[in-house]
């Protein structure tokens, strides 16, 4: 199985490091667990609803996890929709309830519900909210689309600065996080 570098050309020269870290001297202060890059690893990426403190409480409308196996250089990415109805442990009894519903609970119990869904328990967890992933795209220097028809589209609200306003044309388009 060849690696990204191996598959795609000039693959390096088109990417960023925003942040790294050394799994196998931090993993054992990450969350009292024993990690190793060594090992497959589960990471949980929860995207939530608001901009704003990464802490505010609200729904998990984003549920991705991402496996990574590094003996065989492979990661599978699981995305569960967020109004798919599950038992929330602990909650909704033999009820079951949408996922984003979890969220409100915090990100321990969204993890939760989606390892008894699919029988495995994340190591890690990376949460992203609207700023975080405006703040994201723009550190990237932008993301390009491409848009197969013209459309016009209003901003959330932000605070202070209230909705814009954003036209697009098909085709290409270069974003910055705010569009």
């Amino acid at each position: 199985t060849p690696t990204l570098d191996e598959g795609i050309t000039e693959y390096s020269d088109k990417i960023r490091i925003l942040y790294s870290f050394d799994l196998t001297s931090e993993a054992k202060n990450i969350n009292e667990r024993q990690a190793s890059v060594e090992e497959p690893f589960t990471v949980y990426i929860s995207g939530i609803d608001v901009e704003g403190p990464i802490t505010t409480t609200s729904r998990s409308d984003v549920n991705i996890l991402v496996t990574v196996n590094p003996y065989t250089h492979q990661i599978l990415q699981t995305s569960t929709p967020r109004d798919y109805y599950v038992p929330i442990p602990g909650v909704s009894g033999e009820e079951r309830d949408k996922l984003t519903h979890a969220g409100m609970l915090g990100v321990d119990e969204s993890m939760r519900v989606l390892a008894q869904l699919y029988g495995v328990e994340g190591d890690y967890y990376v949460r992203v909210n609207f700023s975080g992933l405006r703040d994201i795209v723009d550190a990237l220097g932008g993301i390009d689309v491409v848009s197969p028809a013209e459309f016009t589209t209003v901003s959330m609200y932000i605070p202070g600065e209230g909705h814009k306003v954003y036209s697009f044309e098909a085709g290409n388009i270069h974003l910055n996080g705010a569009e």
